[in-house]
């Protein structure tokens, strides 16, 4: 039964690769020893990078800004407010 559910979890991901992306925010340090904070978006059909952006200071309105523009998602479903 396991079996099965892996197939159809692979033939899904397969099947709508080129629509879904991974993203992730992390921290990358410097020689001087400060904090960069990256986030980073892969299209997961070709495994290409779409969008990267640095900054030293994350906001909540820098990430909301980063998710709505950057990758043309309407703030109206995140739930923003203006």
């Amino acid at each position: 039964m396991e079996h099965r559910r892996r197939k159809a979890g692979k033939r899904f991901f397969e099947n709508h690769a080129q629509a879904v992306a991974a993203i992730d925010l992390f921290v990358v340090p410097t020689l001087t020893f400060n904090c960069l904070f990256a986030f980073l978006v892969l299209g997961c059909g070709r495994r290409q990078l779409l969008w990267i952006e640095v900054t030293r200071h994350p906001t909540a309105q820098w990430l909301a800004r980063q998710i709505t523009e950057d990758m043309d998602i309407d703030a109206r479903l995140l739930g923003a407010r203006q």
